[in-house]
């Protein structure tokens, strides 16, 4: 489990969002459920762009118990990019793992991602699977021609 302290992250998971409050809960929880070894230190960026619903107590309740930390920023320049920029100025890691706010990352997404750019030094870049969650979604993709 990871402990709180005042080293710097080895990696800082970064989230935008705005009014999805309740989404945002269950990706706060599966990032705290993830299994990260205890020489592994991350912690949580949620970037607030905007939103006028509960996400700051959302976030406020799930920093007050989590094994993670999880830091509150609010971006009031509205854009995903906007707010994904707050994210790179704010974080201290060396590495930045962003996710979205209807997310559920893997309980072992971040620590296989740190090691994996911890073992290849010249990878700069990374993506992964999206396994949809909400029956609702659908599979967007562009054929080239």
């Amino acid at each position: 489990m990871q402990h709180q302290d005042d080293r710097t992250p080895d990696a800082s998971v970064a989230i935008p969002t705005r009014n999805r409050a309740d989404s945002l809960a269950r990706t706060l929880a599966a990032l705290q459920a993830s299994s990260i070894p205890e020489t592994m230190h991350v912690d949580i960026l949620v970037v607030d762009n905007g939103s006028t619903d509960h996400t700051p107590q959302v976030v406020a309740e799930a920093a007050a118990n989590s094994p993670i930390p999880i830091h509150y920023h609010f971006e009031p320049r509205k854009g995903i990019s906007q707010a994904r920029n707050r994210a790179i100025s704010v974080a201290h890691a060396p590495l930045l793992l962003f996710t979205d706010d209807d997310c559920r990352p893997a309980d072992d997404w971040i620590a296989k991602t740190v090691s994996l750019f911890r073992t290849e030094s010249r990878l700069a870049l990374a993506g992964g699977k999206v396994s949809l969650h909400n029956p609702n979604d659908s599979v967007l993709f562009t054929t080239f021609t």
